[in-house]
């Protein structure tokens, strides 16, 4: 399978990702973001965005090893982006954001490793 401009809507979304987290963290003083727990918030949504973005449809076993990694990084953004919304600290707004970079990554080189029919393809072979 080959990217698509959806990837491309993502990398830009993940790249917002990063430049929010380092305003809050650094204090760059951009508005609506003076707290790591405003910060976190604009995390979600544009996580959120990003997983309506890149949803793919063509493995939806479990037992995929992308699927799974998939639904842990993405549980695991939930609960830390209701942690940096509670704590309104530096430490779970820093991993969200890693959790959220995380889960662009795993996504995209699925999207660039799978093969028309949903199956990986095979390392090596042409």
């Amino acid at each position: 399978m080959r990217l698509t401009w959806k990837d491309g809507i993502t990398t830009l979304l993940v790249v917002a990702v990063v430049l929010v987290a380092m305003a809050v963290i650094q204090e760059w003083g951009w508005p609506l973001l003076g707290s790591y727990r405003a910060g976190g918030i604009v995390l979600l949504v544009l996580g959120m965005a990003m997983c309506t973005m890149s949803g793919s449809t063509q493995e939806t076993s479990m037992r995929s090893p992308y699927t799974m990694t998939a639904s842990i990084l993405g549980v695991l953004a939930l609960v830390l982006a209701i942690w940096t919304v509670i704590a309104d600290t530096q430490a779970p707004l820093v991993a969200l954001t890693i959790d959220i970079v995380l889960l662009w990554l795993v996504s995209t080189l699925h999207h660039v490793v799978a093969s028309p029919s949903g199956r990986h393809a095979a390392m090596g072979t042409g």
